[in-house]
C-alpha cells in the first residue's frame, strides 16, 4: 500500500525573502507513521473531554483494553 499521497506541503510567499516551503510526507497517525498509545490518548482527550467530560478517562481505558478481558459497564450521560 502506498501512503506517500497522504503527505502535504505548505508554501508561503515571504516577500523579498522569496518562497518558503515545507513538506510533511506522512501525517502522524498515518498507518505508515503510527501513533503510540500516549499520542492517541492525548488526541482522544483533546477531542472527547469537551464533549463528555471526566467520563472520557474511563472510556479511553476501556477502548485501550478491548480484547484483553471483560469490558466494564460505563456510565452514560446524555446531553
Amino acid at each position: 500500500v502506498e501512503f506517500e499521497s497522504a503527505g502535504r506541503s505548505v508554501k508561503l510567499e515571504a516577500g523579498d525573502a522569496g518562497p518558503i516551503e515545507t513538506r510533511t510526507p506522512l501525517a502522524h497517525g498515518n498507518p505508515a507513521r503510527p501513533m503510540n498509545w500516549d499520542d492517541m490518548e492525548e488526541k482522544f482527550h483533546s477531542l472527547a473531554d469537551p464533549a463528555i467530560g471526566p467520563e472520557s478517562v474511563a472510556l479511553f481505558r476501556s477502548l485501550r483494553d478491548l480484547g484483553s478481558g471483560p469490558v466494564p459497564t460505563l456510565p452514560v450521560t446524555r446531553a
